[in-house]
């Protein structure tokens, strides 16, 4: 693990993580509300299947203010196996930003935000 750290902010917290850190990993040790409803029951423990954990993740500038990038940093780059789950129900692909946070590694300051729903699928509805 990296001597660098990445900041992570929510609405709930903000948090100083090493560069390379699992998001999923991260939340749930600072007691961070990652699943919604019964999906805290019922996930699939990290292996990147369910869907349960989608969050949208998106660039921290300096002023720690939420930045649209032309370019994807690599906390932002999906995987194959991510991508391909993330265009099945009930996400259909429809927020470029949405993350499976147990495939996310944190790179780069970010901000993250949880939507409600089941899978966290309802954009229109900010949880955290």
């Amino acid at each position: 693990m990296s001597s660098i750290l990445c900041t992570i902010k929510t609405s709930l917290k903000t948090i100083k993580v090493p560069k390379g850190s699992n998001l999923r990993t991260v939340l749930l040790e600072n007691n961070i509300p990652l699943y919604n409803g019964k999906s805290q029951t019922f996930n699939c423990g990290g292996i990147g299947t369910c869907g349960t954990c989608a969050c949208q993740v998106k660039a921290l500038n300096s002023d720690n203010v939420a930045e649209i990038k032309d370019e994807k940093p690599k906390t932002m780059q999906r995987g194959s196996a991510e991508e391909l789950r993330l265009k099945l129900p009930p996400h259909f692909n429809k927020n470029d930003k949405i993350r499976l946070a147990c495939q996310c590694i944190v790179n780069e300051d970010v901000i993250v935000e949880k939507f409600e729903g089941f899978c966290g699928h309802q954009y229109d509805k900010l949880k955290w």
